[in-house]
């Protein structure tokens, strides 16, 4: 499905698979490297962002009138431990959204998109994991807290960096559960 785009809430969810879209998408987190909050030099970070365009996927979401970009994500199948044939694994390189759109809404429609996404791409992905800078005490930490509760979830402490592996499946279940709640309360309203 080329350029496949997704409408949310006047969001398009769009899938970086044209040349054009992968420059667009690298432009993008390049200028947003140091948001990243990744301890590695650029050229670390740099190979980080690329190998969704080639070992995965990438999606960038931009406003739907403006086409202002609002925040990508990137993921690779396997591991590079596993030489990326360990393809029951998805490794999440990037997920950043932008700071004035980090809505508890907006984030689950990210993350369901992220999770269809992956789906859609290789069936076998049993297992999600991503790395990130071991930071409790902000809001991104208390979510991280979250998802590392659920069960068969697991949090992996290496140095300044915390590896988070955890069924595709629970973080489905959880991000849609979170997702009907979020409507049920604003049905009440």
């Amino acid at each position: 499905m080329a350029g496949r785009a997704i409408i949310h809430a006047n969001c398009i969810f769009r899938r970086c698979e044209l040349e054009m879209d992968h420059a667009s998408y690298l432009r993008y987190l390049i200028s947003r490297h140091a948001s990243l909050h990744l301890p590695y030099s650029f050229a670390t970070k740099l190979s980080f962002l690329a190998s969704p365009l080639v070992l995965g996927r990438a999606m960038l979401m931009h406003c739907e009138d403006t086409y202002e970009n609002l925040g990508a994500f990137g993921f690779a199948y396997g591991t590079g431990p596993g030489e990326y044939e360990d393809r029951e694994n998805c490794q999440l390189e990037v997920f950043f959204i932008e700071e004035k759109r980090r809505t508890p809404d907006f984030l689950l429609a990210a993350a369901g998109e992220l999770v269809d996404d992956i789906r859609e791409g290789e069936p076998q992905v049993r297992y999600i994991q991503f790395w990130v800078p071991t930071s409790p005490e902000t809001r991104e930490g208390r979510l991280l807290r979250r998802i590392a509760s659920l069960p068969e979830a697991s949090r992996t402490v290496n140095g300044s960096l915390a590896l988070y592996k955890l069924p595709l499946d629970q973080l489905e279940r959880w991000i849609r559960g979170l997702a009907s709640r979020r409507a049920g309360r604003r049905k009440v309203r």
